[in-house]
């Protein structure tokens, strides 16, 4: 069976006399100036595709450098401020331990309880040396329950000198609230420990907010969330050390790190560093869709001169090629014309539409002389034979 058994037929366009009945064509075959058009309008939107790739993935690289530098630089002011805060907070807290454990005046405690709280340090405790007839922890503040022993352990343990001596546990449940227990040694061996609140730190978490999801995040020195833009990672105290950034941060790197947030459900771009003093990692991340969103907003004005481009352009190409099937179309009807015996049909003297059309309407012009000259031959020897066969009719005739 022939490929083209099922395929429809159809006639050639602007053919005349029986040419028109006779030629067909298999299949479906566009017109010339169709298939130009077609063609010039590809390789423009093709074009376009292309130089509007190249655009986006430029900006996509230049968004995402400043996006890096930006975000960087946000989240080391962030462990800059938090560098300070955690800094006053241990001198003033060794200070006043200090001083309560030299003069427990009640004029004394009141002064340095009022100093502490203006830093977010909630109570404070003079606990005893491990002898055997312990008194009663001697409180500053509100009475709250003892960290576990293994807390007050790392605690006295401690040798974190950036902080003049002060240690600070990581993010501890105590109670109804979530603090970070100071320790502090005092001369006499005792321990001074105190009860930090996060406000501050949740300040200024909350205080770093752009586009639709870009936020910062802060952890203890244990991956565990302290200060988060989602309310139950916070209030749960998640534990992210299993995500890459949040691991680079707790070896201590600075940098910028690409990765998917499980709380947010988005992959994130991020500024990432830490605290030095105590260890905290601190992340200003952003989802990466914001910044193609951003990239196609910049890019939008180019898309739309694009489709102009490529509607005038189109244009151009379709009336370039109706002037390239024009004589196409003409000689067509001549060669029908021809086909169908008439030579009385007139040629222009010069075609100048194309080198190829000027060829054509040369070798039809001498087709149609070569045509018309045979066809004359033809008529005179027709002619004489005609004459010879009547000579030879009217001379048999006369015969007797």
């Amino acid at each position: 069976m022939s490929a083209h058994a099922n395929t429809p037929e159809r006639t050639l366009p602007r053919l005349s006399g029986s040419a028109a009945k006779q030629t067909r064509i298999k299949g479906w075959v566009w017109p010339l100036q169709q298939q130009i058009a077609l063609m010039v309008l590809a390789a423009i939107l093709v074009f376009a595709l292309v130089i509007q790739l190249w655009n986006y993935r430029t900006f996509m690289n230049t968004e995402i450098e400043r996006t890096q530098e930006k975000h960087l630089v946000i989240a080391q002011n962030v462990s800059l401020s938090l560098s300070r805060y955690v800094t006053d907070v241990a001198r003033v807290f060794a200070h006043a331990a200090t001083e309560v454990s030299n003069n427990n005046s009640q004029e004394t405690r009141v002064a340095h309880m009022s100093l502490l709280e203006s830093l977010n340090v909630e109570s404070m405790a003079l606990l005893p040396t491990f002898s055997a007839d312990q008194p009663p922890p001697n409180w500053l503040g509100q009475n709250l329950p003892l960290p576990e022993q293994a807390v007050l352990d790392d605690l006295r343990a401690g040798t974190n000198a950036a902080l003049g001596g002060v240690q600070i546990s990581g993010l501890q449940r105590i109670g109804d609230g979530k603090y970070f227990v100071l320790g502090y040694e005092l001369p006499d061996q005792r321990l001074a420990i105190g009860y930090m609140r996060t406000d501050y730190i949740k300040a200024v978490q909350s205080a770093i907010a752009f586009g639709e999801f870009g936020h910062s995040a802060i952890f203890d020195q244990f991956g565990r969330a302290i200060a988060h833009p989602s309310p139950k990672v916070e209030e749960n105290m998640v534990d992210a050390s299993g995500i890459s950034a949040v691991r680079r941060m707790l070896n201590r790197e600075t940098g910028v790190e690409m990765f998917f947030s499980p709380p947010m459900q988005m992959d994130m771009i991020a500024g990432i560093t830490f605290v030095p003093e105590t260890g905290w990692p601190v992340m200003v991340p952003q989802p990466i869709y914001e910044l193609s969103d951003a990239v196609n907003g910049s890019l939008s004005k180019s898309y739309l001169l694009a489709v102009v481009v490529a509607a005038l352009l189109g244009a151009a190409g379709w009336a370039m090629s109706r002037r390239l099937a024009r004589p196409v179309r003409h000689f067509t009807e001549i060669s029908s014309k021809i086909s169908d015996g008439d030579y009385t049909i007139t040629l222009p003297d010069e075609e100048r539409s194309s080198t190829e059309m000027w060829q054509l309407n040369e070798a039809l012009k001498t087709m149609i002389r070569h045509v018309r000259s045979s066809d004359k031959s033809c008529a005179r020897r027709s002619g004489w034979k005609r004459k010879r066969t009547s000579a030879e009719r009217l001379s048999g005739d006369r015969r007797p």
